[in-house]
């Protein structure tokens, strides 16, 4: 189903810490690809993954792969919450973060239904990977993109 969805460049978030919304293909702009994380700061899983995500991306952005972890919540309560989670993570964490559209949001559009998944999104909008972060089938796609990316070792429970 996702061969035929293709990801907009022209899309623009809002981020979450303010300012001026993102276009995606601003954060493509010579990167071999660019992973969306979605996520919620009301999913355990979500928030116990923080620190893997946080070391994943830095790795990718290493790696000419840029990172975008967009918030699946709308709300202004799910935005504020989110920014607690930002603060905990100590400095910039990597890549942009972002918030999805009420209308016409990615999640939907690539039918996101659980929390967190990540989605690979080619330079020319296809999507190359759609699920759980855990999967080895993104990092093996990872892997033809970018060689010397090396997969982080999780944190342990």
């Amino acid at each position: 189903a996702m061969r035929s969805v293709k990801v907009d460049a022209a899309i623009r978030l809002q981020a979450l810490t303010g300012g001026d919304p993102i276009e995606l293909g601003s954060l493509m702009k010579e990167r071999k690809a660019m992973l969306l994380h979605f996520w919620s700061p009301w999913s355990r899983e979500c928030e116990e993954s923080m620190d893997d995500f946080k070391v994943t991306a830095a790795e990718l952005e290493k790696h000419g792969v840029s990172v975008a972890s967009v918030l699946a919540e709308f709300t202004p309560e799910a935005a504020k919450d989110a920014k607690e989670i930002l603060t905990t993570m100590g400095g910039k964490p990597p890549g942009a973060w972002l918030i999805d559209r009420e209308k016409n949001s990615l999640l939907r559009m690539l039918r996101i239904q659980n929390l967190p998944t990540m989605a690979l999104i080619a330079p020319d909008g296809s999507v190359l990977f759609n699920g759980h972060p855990s999967e080895d089938a993104l990092w093996e796609k990872l892997s033809t993109l970018a060689p010397a990316v090396k997969r982080p070792a999780m944190q342990e429970e």
